[in-house]
């Protein structure tokens, strides 16, 4: 049953005709702000049953989304129950300060997302590792600056518009690409890991401040030039590369080693894309893997922050051992207040197709107040269809920017099969943990902005699910940008097939060691893309009865 939050005020009221109007707005593509104003002159009546509290002098678009965004959270919120009391946050404390509306947003969201104290570590759970006044698992994105998907989404969907690569600082004078995504502009002009940089639009490289900010720059048009150097053939070429749209494959590299009696698979996994993304990019390198009877895989996640939960359950499906179809591979835990199905405000919020279209139940609009979002609703069983379901081990790739569905994808194996991680970082052997995100969410529509607050934590068939530091790896090794995916020179791929095929590959001569760079030198990525989204976007639903 349905009830009343019992602090909703003759303000709240508001926001939930404001949040009309904004749906209503998205559906009609119109955007008609004193609709909002005149649903509100008929909203506040004598007999309403929440304690009436007179709204702030303020009510701008801007106090009102506060509002809403604080209410949000205290019924969605994964750790609700830990938040102030509106009386004592006040959202509207964040107001003006000559910021833009996005960073009052951002400022609003971030300050609710720390007052959550893990009492393993006490500090906030939403601690961020290496930002200040950024929290490490919740955000928020303006939809409208592209065409109603935020541009980050939209980069996780392969549609997005960059150039489509990496780029990072090794040694003195030595910048890298670290990746190249297929599909992209970077991409189709041969560009590919490991390749060096010599020139930018003509600029010869120089590993400084001044020369990253240059970089930076310089990526903010519309086209680049790369003088890029293949140091095993010696060979020099010109690069132009577009900001473009582009659909991208999420795979870097694929291929399956044949060393003795093991017959290895390996493939780098850059994001978690849509199912049917993923799904054609993917189906195709499972089946010769089948076809090869592989018995071991490596799976290169080192720069997966995650993506779509649907995505995980289909890789999972594929590679789980045999022993684990019809079982638990994960359950997601929401708050008690959602599991209570007692959040009034699902009501305003309509659940949207993998095309940004209104989802239809019966003749009228679904919203996520038709979710079930119970433990037993929202437990998910293996369910193979095919597949390499007699591995002996799997070996992943990762670093600390692993994340949300990559970890996801190793802790829903750990109960049925031998699993071991490989770190890599630039500081070479130092310990290496994953970011730690075992927490989940879906977009929450308040006016033009799409707020993903931590909702629900995803627990394993162990119940294991509290790697809010991390997940420590057995190996660490250094992230050597100079040799591409899926090259046995990588420290990486190399202790992965060591440890499956111990003597099989040849020594590795000392000056391709990483060794033969600067030790003393700081690395560095230069942001030249869009960020890629961090996150566990949940894409199933599951209606009540």
């Amino acid at each position: 049953m349905k009830t009343h939050h019992p602090q909703l005020s003759s303000c709240l009221l508001y926001f939930y005709m404001f949040d009309i109007f904004i749906a209503s707005r998205h559906l009609c593509r119109r955007n008609v702000v004193p609709l909002a104003f005149v649903l509100l002159s008929t909203a506040c009546k004598k007999n309403e049953t929440v304690n009436p509290a007179p709204p702030g002098p303020d009510q701008s678009r801007t106090a009102l989304t506060l509002d809403s965004l604080y209410f949000y959270a205290k019924e969605l919120y994964l750790w609700n129950n830990q938040l102030p009391t509106q009386q004592q946050f006040n959202p509207r404390q964040y107001l003006g300060d000559g910021t833009s509306e996005m960073d009052q947003v951002k400022k609003t969201l971030f300050v609710l997302s720390q007052f959550a104290i893990n009492p393993v570590t006490s500090q906030p759970y939403e601690r961020h590792p290496s930002q200040t006044g950024v929290a490490k698992y919740s955000t928020v994105l303006d939809y409208l600056q592209s065409g109603g998907t935020p541009v980050a989404v939209n980069t996780l969907k392969g549609a997005g518009e960059s150039f489509g690569l990496g780029l990072v600082a090794i040694g003195s004078n030595d910048i890298r690409i670290q990746y190249a995504i297929r599909g992209s502009s970077a991409d189709n002009a041969g560009v590919r890991r490991g390749l060096r940089v010599t020139k930018v639009n003509s600029r010869p490289v120089s590993t400084t401040e001044s020369y990253y900010d240059f970089v930076q720059s310089a990526f903010q048009n519309s086209a680049v030039e790369l003088m890029i150097k293949d140091e095993d053939s010696g060979t020099e070429r010109l690069a132009t590369l577009y900001q473009s749209n582009y659909s991208a494959d999420p795979v870097h590299k694929d291929s399956i080693f044949r060393l003795g009696q093991r017959n290895i698979g390996y493939f780098s996994f850059h994001y978690f894309s849509p199912a049917s993304n993923a799904r054609t990019a993917l189906s195709p390198i499972f089946q010769r893997f089948i076809n090869a009877q592989i018995t071991d895989l490596i799976i290169d996640l080192r720069y997966n922050g995650g993506g779509y939960l649907n995505t995980c359950k289909y890789i999972a499906n594929v590679i789980g051992p045999a022993a684990s179809d019809r079982r638990v591979m994960f359950s997601e835990h929401y708050n008690a207040v959602m599991q209570r199905g007692e959040s009034p405000l699902l009501a305003k919020q309509y659940i949207y197709d993998g095309n940004n279209q209104p989802v239809m139940l019966g003749d009228r609009l679904a919203t996520l107040a038709d979710i079930d979002f119970s433990v037993a609703s929202n437990t998910t069983f293996f369910d193979h269809e095919y597949g390499l379901h007699q591995l002996r081990k799997i070996y992943f790739i990762v670093s600390d920017k692993t994340a949300s569905a990559a970890e996801l994808l190793i802790n829903v194996l750990k109960p049925y099969m031998p699993v071991t991680l490989i770190g890599v970082s630039s500081a070479g052997n130092t310990p290496v943990r994953t970011y730690g995100k075992p927490v989940g969410f879906f977009d929450i529509r308040i006016d033009h902005y799409k707020v993903y607050m931590s909702m629900f934590q995803d627990k394993n068939a162990n119940n294991e699910g509290d790697y809010f530091d991390g997940m420590p790896t057995d190996i660490s090794r250094p992230d050597d940008a100079r040799y591409n995916f899926g090259d046995t020179r990588d420290p990486a791929l190399r202790a992965a097939i060591d440890a499956i095929a111990p003597g099989a590959l040849p020594r590795i001569a000392s000056q391709e060691r990483l060794s033969s760079t600067d030790n003393n030198f700081h690395v560095k990525e230069i942001p030249v893309s869009a960020p890629m989204f961090n996150g566990l976007i949940k894409d199933n639903w599951r209606f009540l009865k």
